[in-house]
Formats: structure tokens, sequence, C-alpha cells
């Protein structure tokens, strides 16, 4: 018993002397940096899921152009805006039943990446 308090009593007192190694995966620090940034973004896509290929995209941010493609990386959308905007009525008549990948370019170059699924048409 005596051997063992001892051991207890060693531990609690070196252990604090020895170095701890970081052990945060390579990268941490930049994804933090950019999950903080893209929480500071207000980007809305409504409705979800869409229907009828209409939706409405807003943000805080000025958006430059936009590029929307299914999930095997055909492109069903694309528009660049000479003055950009903060708010895009998209319309993809052609939009089946899906899910796709919308890429959002804004007036500083920063881009924005969010998925979105379709219901079809209604009719």
């Amino acid at each position: 018993m005596k051997h063992f308090l001892l051991f207890l009593f060693g531990i609690s007192v070196f252990y604090p002397l020895f170095p701890q190694s970081d052990t945060r995966a390579t990268g941490t620090i930049a994804a933090d940096f950019r999950q903080t940034n893209e929480e500071r973004l207000k980007l809305n896509i409504f409705p979800v899921p869409f229907r009828d290929g209409n939706f409405t995209i807003t943000s805080d941010k000025e958006i430059s152009a936009l590029r929307i493609t299914n999930v095997i990386g055909q492109e069903v959308y694309k528009s660049t805006f000479g003055i950009p905007v903060n708010e895009i009525k998209v319309s993809v008549p052609n939009a089946g039943r899906g899910i796709y990948i919308i890429i959002i370019v804004f007036s500083d170059n920063t881009k924005a990446v969010r998925r979105i699924s379709s219901e079809g048409n209604s009719s």
C-alpha cells in the first residue's frame, strides 16, 4: 500500500514537468479560421428542397457569379453578374430530382459551396 501511494504521489508531482505535445491535426488552425469566416457569412438558400427548378439565394456579401452542377459534375446553370447582387432568383427548368452543388463567387473573389436538393417538377 505504501508503494502504491508513493507511486501516485510521484506521478502527481512529476507528470506536469514533462512537456506536452500538440495533439491537434495539421491544418486545424486554417480549418478553424475558415469555419469562423463561414459562420460570419449570412447565406440563405430557400426553399429547401426546391421544386420546379426555382429557388432564391440571399447573402450579406455581394455575389458576382453563380454556378450549379449536379453530383456527377455536369453544369446545369451558370451566371455572371456585371454588377454584384445580394439576392438571386434562380430558375433551372430542367432540374430533375436529386442533389445539386452550388458554387457562389463573391465580389471579393471568395467562394462558398453549398448542397441543395430538388424534388423535381410537380407536374
